[in-house]
């Protein structure tokens, strides 16, 4: 028993000296108060790691917005569905879902139900992308059946659910609203709202709010979340900075500034939301290059210690 507490006091002391040498306490890594540091230097490579990104603070004119959750669908004027005019079965399947097609293009092949008919070539009513496929080989069809369905992708609806509490917020129709989407970081889509709903809707007690919006390259897709920032103010000129460049809560909100391979933190004050965008009362200056991506991570860098620096008792390690 006596060698047993032996062994164990001895391995204490071996520990103890292992995680810090007698009369040192190095703290914790950071700056002096062991926060974040308030500069930090990396090398082109850390930089590539962390996907270090930037965008400036920049001077614009702009309006206060009411953000709305929001989902994507395709509109009912820019859509079409493919069928057939007389009963009969598909000989052939010419286009996929996701293909994107022409007016006039041959959609499908079908045999007319009457033997010494000939093969039909359903085509395309409108450019767009198939977002339907409802048929295989050898399928009957008839004239009610809807086959394929295609859409034109340059404008989508977006709809907005304003909740009770901002559902007077000044929504009308024309005014410009700008659209992000989880999915598209930092992608940023503009339109108008073309319908707000008279009443709040039964049970779920919002009011819908739809904006037509661009979308040229087809990004945007049905179904997909969304934010909808309606502009609702008169415009005025802010300075801005990407709200995905702003770190830290209330009280204490933070950004990072990139000057070459110097980083430096900026304590922030906050004004008002602008869409994706928010306005900086105080900490940054025009045109400064403002981190908006592996602003994140930079939080945890520490300085790494040069071999046989002075740790600052009078030693080297």
């Amino acid at each position: 028993m006596i060698k047993t507490a032996l062994i164990f006091i001895i391995f204490l002391i071996s520990s103890s000296s292992v995680w810090a040498g007698p009369g040192h306490d190095h703290g914790t890594p950071g700056d002096s108060a062991g926060g974040p540091l308030s500069e930090i230097v990396l090398t082109q490579a850390m930089m590539t790691n962390l996907g270090i990104k930037t965008a400036p603070a920049l001077l614009q004119d702009v309006s206060s917005t009411v953000d709305l959750m929001a989902n994507i669908d395709y509109l009912p004027e820019k859509q079409a569905i493919v069928s057939a005019r007389a009963d009969g079965t598909v000989s052939e399947i010419l286009v996929w879902t996701g293909q994107k097609v022409e007016k006039g293009q041959d959609i499908l092949v079908m045999q007319p139900r009457y033997l010494d008919n000939p093969p039909v070539n359903l085509t395309a009513p409108i450019s767009g992308y198939v977002t339907e496929q409802n048929v295989v080989i050898g399928q009957a069809i008839s004239p009610d059946q809807p086959l394929v369905r295609i859409a034109d992708l340059s404008e989508v609806l977006v709809r907005g659910l304003a909740y009770e509490d901002m559902a007077q917020s000044g929504f009308v129709i024309g005014q410009k609203v700008i659209v992000t989407t989880p999915s598209l970081s930092g992608e940023v889509f503009e339109g108008t709202v073309h319908h707000v709903d008279a009443t709040l809707q039964a049970g779920s007690r919002v009011r819908e709010i739809d904006s037509v919006v661009s979308n040229p390259d087809g990004k945007l897709l049905a179904n997909m979340q969304a934010m909808l920032s309606v502009k609702t103010s008169e415009q005025k000129t802010a300075l801005v900075v990407p709200q995905r460049a702003i770190l830290g809560d209330i009280g204490n909100y933070f950004l990072y500034v990139q000057e070459g391979d110097h980083f430096y933190r900026r304590d922030l004050t906050l004004g008002q939301k602008f869409g994706a965008m928010r306005e900086i009362i105080d900490g940054v200056l025009p045109d400064e290059q403002v981190v908006i991506l592996g602003n994140y991570q930079l939080q945890f860098v520490t300085p790494p210690k040069a071999s046989g620096a002075d740790d600052g008792h009078g030693h080297d390690h």
